[in-house]
C-alpha cells in the first residue's frame, strides 16, 4: 500500500485504491483490483461512477450524517480503515474511522474521511493534540481559518508534507454529549484547492448531529 495523504488528524489513509480505480469504470475496478495488487478489495468498499446527485452518510450510531457525491468511490468499516489510525490514539480515546469517501477528476482527486472517538476536553484541546502529533513527524501545519467553540470546532489548514505533498483541508470537529466526538475532514493537494474548495464547503457544512 502507498502512502498517500497526511491529514490534519496526523493519520495516514493507506490508500492504494485512489491509483488503482482512478480511470476505471462500472464492475471491472474489482477484477483490476485484485489483478494489480494480488488481494481481494476491501470489505465495504462500493463505486458507481455513473450515478448523479448526492448521498448520504449516517454512522454505525445513527447520531452523525452527511452528504456526498454519489458518484465517489466510498469504503465503510471494515479492518482495512483501521489501519489508517494511530496505535496510541486508537488505545487511548478508542478512535475509529467509519467512512472514507474519494473523487477522482483528470487532473486532480480529493477525499473525505470521518473519524469517531472519545474526547472528554474541549475541541480546542482535541486540536492542540492534533497539532503536536504532526510537530512530532515533522509536518507544517498552519491553520488558515477557524470558528472554535468549546463542542464544535470548523477550520481550514495547510499541511506541508517534507519532501512530498502541500495539502490543503476543511475540517469540523462535533462533541457529541461529553466524550462522544466526531472528526470529519475534506482533503485536497494545494494546487487542486480552487476547483474543490465549493466542494469542501457544501460536505463540511453537511455534517451535523441527527437531532
Amino acid at each position: 500500500m502507498k502512502r498517500l495523504f497526511y491529514i490534519l488528524f496526523g493519520f495516514s489513509a493507506l490508500i492504494a485504491t485512489i491509483w488503482l480505480l482512478g480511470n476505471w469504470q462500472g464492475s471491472n475496478w474489482q477484477k483490476n483490483f485484485t489483478k494489480n495488487t494480488g488481494l481481494q478489495p476491501p470489505e465495504g468498499i462500493s463505486y458507481s461512477p455513473t450515478k448523479e446527485g448526492d448521498t448520504e452518510f449516517i454512522s454505525p450510531d445513527g447520531k452523525l450524517k452527511l452528504k456526498y457525491p454519489a458518484d465517489w468511490l466510498v469504503i465503510e468499516g471494515g479492518e482495512f480503515l483501521e489501519t489508517t489510525i494511530p496505535q496510541d490514539w486508537k488505545e487511548n480515546y478508542d478512535l475509529k474511522t467509519l467512512f472514507l469517501g474519494q473523487e477522482f477528476q483528470a487532473d486532480g482527486f480529493a477525499q473525505v474521511i470521518v473519524y469517531q472517538g472519545n474526547f472528554d476536553f474541549p475541541v480546542s484541546e482535541i486540536i492542540e493534540k492534533m497539532h503536536n502529533a504532526n510537530r512530532e513527524q515533522g509536518r507544517q501545519v498552519t491553520i488558515t481559518d477557524s470558528k472554535i467553540e468549546e463542542k464544535i470546532g470548523v477550520f481550514e489548514a495547510r499541511s506541508i508534507v517534507p519532501q512530498s505533498y502541500t495539502l490543503h483541508s476543511k475540517e469540523k470537529i462535533i462533541k457529541e454529549g461529553k466524550e462522544n466526538t466526531y472528526l470529519v475532514a475534506f482533503v485536497a493537494l494545494e494546487k487542486d484547492w480552487q476547483e474543490f474548495s465549493e466542494q469542501a464547503d457544501s460536505i463540511i457544512n453537511s455534517a451535523q448531529i441527527v437531532q
